[in-house]
């Protein structure tokens, strides 16, 4: 009688060991995440000239299109980090935050000025080699999920589907130096038209947007208190890429933007702690 109760004890002991993602509970995973942004793409720059001699007079058109050009945005890695909470054995709300990767900007194609300029002012070269990338960008994505665990809590493999939205924003956007010399160049010859000096000063930034988040995984609980997992996530981002040059004065004299597409698929890697 007396190991029968024993054997019941030790039963129950292992079992309580066993289980995995309890209602109440919560699981803290650092990990690291690869950005593929391969099918990223834009539309064509759009140009918008301020009021001057050389638009009033018809030298230049104030609005044009650049046919040709391209951005893309560049792979990244991040170091992430994710905490979630258990409602449930099978129900989880999950939110994920990590070091904003670095984002290169990458053109293509070449800017020039339609009209009478044309052979004047110099074409901005965006697939140059040496203007490559264009542009840095410092890309955030906090975000929330919700996520389903199949299974039972007692299951050692656990596949899982999740549904979340974040906020993306750029941050630090910076021109590269070769391709902000470029720039400069051809829009010295606009900001002769109102200020009679080619100096000039390039800026530029990056629209910020809600994004959703779709993620499918599967987690692998080794032990008890410890949980491996790895995912794959689509994030649709967009983005509204603009550069301005500035004349002397600190007026615009150039606004040049593209509406960028950046879906990317990001595999990540964690390991975390349950408590």
């Amino acid at each position: 009688m007396i190991a029968a109760r024993c054997l019941a004890t030790c039963t129950l002991l292992m079992a309580s060991n066993l289980a995995h993602a309890t209602a109440g509970e919560w699981i803290l995973s650092p990990g690291i995440a690869y950005l593929n942004n391969d099918r990223s793409s834009s539309t064509p720059q759009h140009n918008v000239l301020a009021p001057s001699i050389a638009t009033q007079s018809g030298l230049v058109p104030t609005q044009f299109d650049s046919p040709g050009t391209e951005q893309t945005s560049g792979n990244a890695t991040s170091l992430i980090l994710r905490l979630a909470y258990f409602m449930t054995d099978n129900w989880a709300i999950s939110l994920n935050l990590g070091t904003p990767p670095k984002i290169d900007v990458l053109g293509k194609g070449s800017v020039t000025t339609p009209g009478l300029l044309n052979k004047v002012v110099p074409p901005v070269f965006m697939g140059d080699p040496a203007n490559n990338p264009v542009a840095t960008a410092v890309h955030w994505y906090p975000s929330a999920m919700v996520q389903y665990y199949f299974g039972s809590r007692n299951d050692t493999f656990r596949p899982f589907v999740s549904l979340g939205l974040g906020y993306s924003f750029f941050r630090d956007v910076k021109v590269s130096p070769n391709f902000e010399k470029n720039l400069k160049q051809a829009g010295g010859f606009m900001a002769m038209a109102s200020t009679l000096s080619t100096q000039t000063t390039v800026e530029a930034d990056a629209s910020s947007a809600w994004a959703p988040l779709y993620n499918v995984g599967l987690a692998y609980y080794p032990h008890p208190k410890w949980v491996a997992g790895v995912a794959v996530s689509y994030v649709p981002t967009k983005t509204v890429s603009t550069i301005r040059i500035k004349d002397k004065t600190g007026n615009v004299i150039l606004t040049s933007s593209a509406k960028m597409d950046i879906p990317t698929v990001a595999t990540s890697l964690t390991l975390g702690y349950r408590f």
